[in-house]
């Protein structure tokens, strides 16, 4: 039997008197991917607001790789490799491409000081596949359009998130 690589079961989030998601069990094997479809308020953004850390479920278990996962802010998502990438995507001008990149997951020294050459190396080793030529020490309002806010946001979601990764619709693929 194959262990599924992700399994919400029974989740259920209520604010106050209100139920926005009454015992849904999703899952997903190896390989597989799946839309999240449904009308405008069905819950498909609370589902996985609460698999992301975004929001705590009132109820429910979430699984990853077969075992329970305690997720109770992002940065928990996170360390299970999941990530969420929201529809509305901001970078900020003033910032090169890489500071872009790791916006919320710097790479640091010991810990405390962010190491951008580390950080520049690596968004150097991404965006060789998109681009060669584009220089991550580059800030973002000097490309003009080059790198689209929303590819430089599916990158980083991308190679940040090596074991799973949650998308919402309407992105571009």
């Amino acid at each position: 039997m194959v262990t599924e690589r992700l399994s919400m079961r029974n989740m259920t989030k209520t604010y106050g008197t209100n139920t926005v998601v009454k015992n849904v069990n999703f899952s997903v094997l190896p390989g597989e991917v799946h839309a999240l479809v449904g009308e405008n308020g069905a819950g498909k953004s609370t589902l996985l607001n609460m698999l992301s850390g975004v929001t705590m479920a009132t109820s429910g278990e979430i699984f990853v790789d077969g075992e329970k996962a305690v997720i109770t802010k992002p940065t928990d998502a996170r360390d299970y490799g999941i990530a969420m990438i929201h529809q509305e995507l901001q970078n900020i001008p003033e910032l090169t491409v890489f500071q872009n990149m790791f916006l919320g997951n710097p790479k640091t020294k010991g810990g405390v000081f962010v190491d951008k050459d580390r950080e520049a190396k690596r968004a150097k080793e991404i965006l060789f596949e998109l681009d060669p030529d584009i220089d991550p020490w580059e800030k973002i309002k000097n490309l003009k359009g080059y790198l689209s806010s929303r590819s430089l946001k599916l990158l980083e979601r991308y190679w940040l998130t090596q074991k799973l990764s949650l998308w919402t619709s309407q992105l571009p693929l």
